[in-house]
């Protein structure tokens, strides 16, 4: 164990994390809840992203989100917050010697929210705006249609129309419910990372957690369950480009398997020399950019190759991907490629502990989500350990049935199926 981590359990069930960076100017504070659209029903779209939101509005000591904003910003510092399928995080990043008042003003928020009406019904205009923003952008409308594809009928499936209408009809009421349902002293960690050696964290923390405004409950999410009967789903916004997204299941945050997976996603589609980038722009000029990425939920993973290209070269992007797969999937690839792959995750793992804010959310979703914090060193240790006998293991668990969504001109879906399945 890093000997700068230390983890500290308080009344209710409550964790508090804590990392040492002895030459930082700066601490930063997160305060994270396991919590997001995953853990919503059919009555409560967005709710998740949309109390986000509202933790900014204003508490009785801080009555709106302009006082917040100056408080933070009069001590240097700046603060945000972020919504995902699995958990919802709030941060401050402020001057080492300001963290204290940090903590103070970051749990007053969350803990003493006065949920006033007049906010809520603004902020609804606001995540509207922000929702029709997402609609608009071909690469993200792209990324919603494949979860509408691949989780269809589920609550990770919602299309982005169903998550503006559902905004409209949120209440006070619903807010309310929502939080008394998933925040629980149990479901929350703080994490504070920073040089914080003079900090007394668990005074700190009894001053200021008002242990009596929350309590310890159970949460729970709908299992992720993939469609079995369709395979594509084209969209036409009319754009000049269509951008394209292959999924495939994957891994879950603790499945051990997850680091072969890293390893295969870089050399096929992870930077300048993966096999991917190489051969769909180096060699054949049809893309811009194109990515391969894992990304794990609590109880499975999905596994993805994005990209886009002009709507007349869609079928030979297509195509050609498909080919650089089956040629892997033949074992195509070298020690040079799983060495590049290999550097370049180490690089990206070591590269998170360089800022303070990247340290403080990576705890908080390691004690989230994984349940385990573990050290770069240990990491890395099981990137290194990975094979090429591994890869190709994993390439043949995964590479079998391909969903594909895309915003593009073309039509023919039993076309692009039948590529799909030349795999």
């Amino acid at each position: 164990m890093d000997d700068r981590l230390k983890k500290y359990n308080f009344d209710k069930g409550l964790r508090v994390l804590s990392y040492d960076v002895k030459d930082s100017p700066f601490t930063a504070i997160d305060v994270s809840v396991g919590v997001g659209s995953r853990y919503e029903n059919y009555d409560e779209i967005e709710m998740a992203h949309f109390l986000e939101h509202c933790m900014f509005s204003g508490t009785k000591i801080r009555p709106n989100n302009k006082v917040i904003g100056f408080e933070v910003e009069s001590i240097g510092g700046s603060m945000n917050a972020t919504t995902r399928s699995e958990i919802t995080s709030y941060y401050i990043k402020v001057p080492g010697e300001n963290t204290k008042k940090a903590i103070e003003i970051l749990l007053d928020m969350i803990l003493h929210l006065l949920y006033i009406e007049q906010y809520i019904d603004l902020e609804k205009n606001v995540v509207i705006e922000e929702l029709k923003m997402y609609k608009d952008n071909p690469q993200y409308r792209a990324w919603v249609l494949l979860d509408e594809l691949i989780f269809k009928n589920t609550i990770m499936g919602v299309s982005l129309d169903k998550q503006i209408e559902s905004t409209k009809d949120i209440d006070r009421s619903k807010v309310l419910s929502f939080i008394n349902k998933h925040y629980f002293s149990n479901n929350m960690i703080i994490s504070i990372a920073g040089n914080i050696s003079s900090l007394d964290i668990k005074s700190t923390i009894n001053e200021f957690f008002d242990f009596s405004s929350i309590n310890k409950g159970t949460n729970t999410f709908s299992k992720m369950k993939f469609n079995d009967k369709d395979r594509v789903l084209l969209y036409d916004m009319k754009t000049e480009q269509s951008t394209f997204i292959l999924g495939m299941k994957g891994f879950s945050y603790t499945d051990d398997r997850i680091y072969t997976l890293n390893v295969l996603s870089v050399i096929l589609g992870g930077g300048f020399g993966s096999k991917l980038f190489q051969i769909l722009r180096n060699e054949k000029g049809l893309v811009y950019d194109i990515n391969a990425s894992n990304t794990p939920f609590i109880d499975g993973g999905l596994f993805t190759i994005s990209s886009g290209t002009d709507n007349r070269n869609f079928i030979k992007a297509l195509t050609s991907i498909i080919k650089v797969l089956k040629d892997f999937g033949k074992g195509e690839f070298d020690d040079k490629d799983i060495k590049r792959a290999k550097e370049f995750i180490k690089a990206g793992l070591s590269e998170i502990y360089e800022t303070v804010d990247r340290i403080a959310y990576s705890l908080s979703m390691g004690e989230l989500l994984i349940g385990e914090i573990l050290t770069l060193e240990e990491k890395k240790r099981r990137i290194d350990a990975v094979t090429k006998d591994d890869i190709l293991s994993v390439f043949d668990n995964i590479f079998r049935d391909i969903y594909l969504a895309s915003v593009t001109s073309f039509d023919n879906s039993q076309l692009v199926l039948d590529i799909l399945s030349d795999v």
